[in-house]
């Protein structure tokens, strides 16, 4: 079939469609794609026609008629419920001015899911040793998908006193990006299913054969099936004859083409003389770099600092891109470096070929290493013992390649370590700038070696099974912490215990316990100074009385108490475990139940056991209004109105069922819940109708950051490395936590927001399954 025009000509390829594809969402859209509207009320658009300069005038004028000549727009007449955008010009790679309607307004009405795409790094990891490439672009790609008669009036424009709509979809749509990728999906599994290896990128397509022959008979099937479905190819942008270097997403190989070269240092250049920006154009200069990123060996490390700075000026102010910001100084070497670097700046295809496998790990007291069963160690000094762990855990991994890589250059080290991998991985962070500069000066290390570095984690059964990642766990911990085991120490020699003994007791102690006492301990010496007692001769009143005015401080958690306890226990000679009144004490402040927990601590525990007992979101709990909170006789039903991930066409939105737990009132969230509406009542902005506020004045609505904030300290708070475990894992757990109760897959699904298709969850956590019963009570 011969098609003149581009403009929404994939409804006259219907047929040929339905060859590929049955999926009836994809099958509507070829008719005439309908805008997926959030909410049906748009209000009114009063908007007057905008005056462009006279250049710019006869510029507008020229696209515009060639979008009409195309198809892409037509002249309409006004009718009701019509919505206005303004619109203006931006300038292509050609050269040439491509026109843009400003959907900025109209997005706001609109559902975009969230989704993933491939990108240069899945072609990365699919490219081969001196195999052959072709790349396919498509003409004016959107244009091809047809807009429904009906919600052409949503996506009209003024231009001289006249009005125009688009009958195709427009370049600036927030869905635009999610439904053309979808689009393209039914055409990449049939080639797919054919041995075609290819990449799919929105209007880009990479092929990859392993020989030249190969590769011409792919492109010629890849362009068939294109031209055969209603879709154009751009022949001056695609590279149709197979070769070892091309361009793919603007990139040569993993190297840059000239014209992202210059614009780098053309940014850099900009910075470097006038340090003062909005934050908009810096952002924009970050993201240009991110995209260059995979393509510029140690790039991600020069990044940091920019994207640190970023954060701290929309944090300043108040998350507007439209502030000015001043760049700092200690910014200038890093703007030095891409200026400097950019003109031969290449990475590696391949990162797979280990030249040694280093193990690390630390301690509080000391880092140790091994590689190829050569062992070493060392203890901090002074200035490292103060250090977070994290940061311990990098410094050893330090340490390690300045003993078993110090004479190495031009190899890739596998670095096996059972922390910090991130900020290994990553180059560092933004929100811990310690870590990061640390993390810095290790890939500033390797780059004068041109080394690059993999950290790859390595579990508690790997250490069992590995004796390299024994034996540097063993080295770490060559050295004991002295203070907390010296104060326990003291106390077993007051109770006339050999000292060869101690030595055997104080082993039974984990670090983490040891740590945990010694806050207890610091209290305790202060309280005791304070009475005028010795801090290894207290009895139970004491530690009634201590504990008391712990409790009166609003600073500890139920939780604490019991730690305090067991701590006291080890260096008095009264047995604290068995004392009834202490036994009664602590009793009874469990018993007050929600009344004594101090408003942050309940905060925390209603965000946490809502992610353990729905596995859904935290940008879910940000959005809980209160008005749509109804009381049952089972419990509480939470409906989401607003839109979340999940959300989208014919989709209903998730309603929380939060059952009581009369089992143990301690996790019933359905309690908690009750209890945090009374405590936040009258605290809660007027103008907020949202669930959860932060916990200190002036009360705000606490976003998804602070509650994923909440739930880590709540991890913390039980001993959880939350370097590797995050407040999505709790989405995780649970879920895993429900099937092994014999919860069915069906409804693990439905109440975590799993579509019914989904089918990765059944496959990673099969098992055989019992009568379906409550998520949440199962659970709990």
């Amino acid at each position: 079939m011969h098609v003149r025009y581009v403009a929404g000509r994939l409804r006259l390829f219907f047929n040929e469609w339905k060859c590929i594809t049955q999926n009836p969402l994809i099958l509507e859209w070829i008719r005439g794609y309908k805008l997926p509207f959030a909410e049906t009320s748009l209000g009114n658009q009063m908007l007057t026609d905008k005056t462009f300069p006279s250049t710019e005038d006869w510029d507008m004028s020229k696209v515009i008629s060639e979008l009409i000549e195309q198809g892409a727009i037509t002249q309409c007449e006004p009718c009701p419920d019509q919505f206005l955008s303004r619109i203006f010009l931006s300038d292509r790679a050609d050269g040439r001015k491509r026109f843009i309607l400003n959907l900025k307004h109209l997005n706001s009405f609109i559902i975009a899911p969230h989704f993933k795409m491939d990108d240069l790094r899945t072609a990365l990891r699919l490219i081969q040793k001196d195999c052959f490439l072709a790349t396919i672009d498509l003409k004016d790609a959107y244009l091809h998908l047809p807009i429904h008669r009906d919600h052409q009036k949503y996506l009209r424009f003024s231009f001289r006193g006249k009005l125009y709509q688009f009958s195709c979809l427009p370049f600036g749509l927030a869905s635009a990006p999610y439904t053309f990728t979808k689009l393209m999906k039914p055409i990449v599994q049939n080639l797919h299913s054919k041995g075609i290896i290819c990449i799919n990128y929105l209007d880009d397509f990479l092929i990859i054969n392993n020989t030249y022959e190969g590769c011409c008979n792919d492109v010629n099937v890849v362009v068939q099936l294109l031209q055969t479905l209603g879709l154009s190819i751009n022949v001056a942008k695609s590279q149709l004859v197979p070769t070892k270097v091309c361009k793919f997403l603007g990139n040569l190989q993993v190297s840059l083409p000239k014209e992202k070269v210059e614009k780098v240092k053309k940014w850099t250049r900009r910075f470097l003389e006038n340090p003062r920006c909005r934050i908009q154009e810096f952002a924009q200069f970050i993201g240009f770099l991110v995209s260059v990123c995979l393509a510029v060996k140690y790039g991600w490390m020069y990044l940091k600092n920019f994207e640190r700075e970023k954060f701290l000026a929309l944090k300043l102010h108040n998350m507007r891109y439209s502030a000015c910001m001043l760049l700092p100084s200690n910014v200038n070497s890093d703007l030095q470096w891409w200026s400097r670097s950019i003109e031969h700046a290449y990475n590696d295809i391949k990162q797979d070929n280990f030249k040694i496998e280093i193990f690390s790990d630390a301690s509080l007291s000391g880092w140790g290493a091994c590689c190829a069963h050569v062992r070493t160690r060392g203890w901090w000094n002074t200035d490292e013992k103060g250090n977070h762990i994290n940061y311990l855990e990098l410094l050893a991994i330090f340490y390690a390649l300045k003993c078993f890589a110090s004479s190495l250059t031009d190899c890739n080290i596998l670095i096996r370590c059972d922390n910090a991998l991130s900020y290994i991985n990553k180059m560092g962070s933004i929100q811990h700038p310690h870590l990061s500069a640390l993390s810095k000066e290790i890939w500033r290390w390797c780059e004068r070696k041109n080394l690059w570095l993999f950290a790859s984690y390595v579990s508690s059964n790997d250490y069992v099974s590995s004796n390299d990642n024994w034996e540097a766990d063993q080295e770490s911990r060559a050295l004991p912490p002295e203070t907390e085991w010296a104060l326990a120490a003291s106390a077993f020699r007051l109770r006339k215990v050999p000292d060869l003994a101690i030595e055997t007791i104080l082993q039974s102690l984990s670090e983490g316990t040891i740590i945990q006492y010694g806050s207890t301990y610091r209290q305790w010496w202060t309280f005791c100074g304070k009475i005028g007692i010795s801090p290894f001769s207290g009895n139970s009143t004491h530690v009634i009385i201590f504990m008391q005015e712990l409790l009166d401080s609003s600073s500890n958690a139920f939780g604490t108490f019991n730690a305090h306890r067991s701590a006291l226990d080890l260096i008095l000679s009264t047995d604290l475990a068995n004392d009834a009144v202490l036994k009664r004490f602590i009793k009874g402040y469990g018993l007050q139940g929600q009344a004594t927990t101090s408003s942050g601590t309940l905060s925390q525990k209603l965000v946490t056991l809502l992610a353990l007992t729905t596995a859904h979101r935290m940008q879910t709990f940000s959005l809980i209004r209160v008005s749509n909170i109804r009381g049952v006789d089972a419990g509480f039903q939470i409906l989401i109105s607003d839109t979340i991930k999940t959300s989208g066409i014919n989709k209903s939105q998730p309603c929380l069922q939060i059952p009581f737990f009369r089992e143990n009132s301690k996790l019933c969230v359905a309690s908690t819940l009750k209890e945090y509406l009374v405590r936040t009542e009258g605290k809660r902005p007027p103008e907020s109708g949202f669930l959860f506020i932060t916990t200190r004045k002036p009360f705000r609505i606490a976003s998804k950051q602070t509650l994923s904030r909440w739930v880590k300290e709540t991890l913390e708070l039980a001993t959880i490395d939350t370097e590797i475990f995050k407040a999505h894992s709790t989405r995780h757990a649970s879920t895993s936590a429900a099937l092994r109760h014999g919860v069915s897959v069906e409804v693990i699904r439905q109440t975590a927001g799993w579509s019914q298709q989904s089918q990765v969850f059944a496959r990673v956590y099969n098992r055989p399954l019992s009568q379906a019963k409550a998520f949440s009570t199962a659970i709990l």
